[in-house]
C-alpha cells in the first residue's frame, strides 16, 4: 500500500486496520462463497462511514485527500478509530497547527520522584492547581512546612499569598491570571479547571487586574522567603501529562 500523502491519513488507516467491527458497534459481514464464506471482523472504509453516521463516502474522501476534515470531523474520526492521545495530537497539529482539547489524563505516578529529587523549589500541580507533589524547598515557603492544597486558589484568592508574593497586584497577579487561564483552557474538558475559570471570572477583585498577556515563564518576580529573606524568583513551568511541574529559581537579595 503506498504511503499516505499526509500523516493524519496514515494514522487513520493504521488504526482502521487494527480495529474490529465489534469495536465500531457493527455486526460481522459475510464473506462471499468464493472467499471461503463465513464472517469477517475486518473494517472496510465504507464501514467507517456507517459507524460515523455521516455522509456516504466521507471517510474515503478524507483518506484520498479529496476532503480536508474540519476539527470536529477529525476528532470524531480519531475517537471512532481509537487513536491514542499522542497520535490524535500529531494529526491535529499537522492539520490545524494547534493541539486538540482532549479528555483529562491522569498525572504520572512518578512526578513525586521527579520533584523531590530537585534542589530548587519545585512542585507538581493539576491544571486547576491541585497539589500532586512537592519537595522540601517548596514546603519551606509555608508556615509549618504545609503547602496549600491548591496552589492557584491560594495564589489568587488567599490574603496570605501577599506575604510571600511581594507586589502581588502589579507583579504577580497579572501573570498569574494569564498562567491560570492558559492551563485551564488547555484542559477545558476538566470540570475542576472549568470551575476555577468560572470563579476567576466572577471575582470582582481579579477582574480589576490588568493582565499583561504573559504567564509566569520567563518572569523575574519579587518573593519573600521565610528563611532567606526578600529576593527574586524565576518560575519555570513545564507541562507534563495531566500536570505542570513548577520550578522556582530563587535568588536572595543583597
Amino acid at each position: 500500500m503506498p504511503r499516505a500523502d499526509r500523516e493524519y491519513q496514515g494514522l487513520f488507516e493504521r488504526y482502521r486496520r487494527r480495529r474490529t467491527r465489534k469495536d465500531l458497534g457493527l455486526e460481522p459481514w459475510s464473506l462471499p462463497l468464493g472467499k471461503g464464506g463465513g464472517k469477517s471482523e475486518r473494517i472496510r472504509q465504507v464501514d467507517v462511514d456507517t459507524a460515523l453516521q455521516g455522509g456516504a463516502g466521507t471517510y474515503q474522501k478524507v483518506r484520498a485527500g479529496r476532503l480536508r476534515p474540519s476539527p470536529d470531523l477529525y476528532m470524531r474520526l480519531a475517537q471512532l478509530l481509537g487513536l491514542s492521545p499522542e497520535d490524535t495530537a500529531i494529526g491535529h497539529l499537522e492539520l490545524f497547527r494547534a493541539e486538540p482539547v482532549q479528555p483529562p489524563a491522569p498525572p504520572s505516578p512518578y512526578l513525586g520522584r521527579l520533584v523531590t529529587g530537585q534542589r530548587e523549589i519545585a512542585c507538581a500541580i493539576t491544571p486547576d492547581g491541585r497539589r500532586i507533589a512537592y519537595n522540601a524547598a517548596f514546603a519551606a515557603l509555608f508556615p509549618g512546612g504545609q503547602p496549600p492544597v491548591n496552589l492557584w486558589r491560594w495564589a489568587l484568592f488567599s490574603p496570605d499569598a501577599k506575604d510571600l508574593l511581594l507586589d502581588w497586584e502589579r507583579a504577580w497577579a497579572p501573570r498569574l491570571l494569564t498562567e491560570v487561564k492558559l492551563a485551564c483552557y488547555r484542559a477545558q474538558l476538566d470540570g475542576a479547571a472549568a470551575r476555577l475559570l468560572s470563579e476567576v471570572a466572577d471575582d470582582a477583585r481579579l477582574r480589576a487586574i490588568e493582565e499583561t498577556g504573559s504567564g509566569l515563564g520567563g518572569a523575574s518576580l519579587p518573593l519573600h522567603h521565610p528563611a532567606l529573606g526578600d529576593g527574586t524568583v524565576r518560575p519555570v513551568p513545564v507541562r507534563a501529562t495531566g500536570a505542570t511541574v513548577m520550578t522556582f529559581i530563587f535568588e536572595p537579595g543583597d
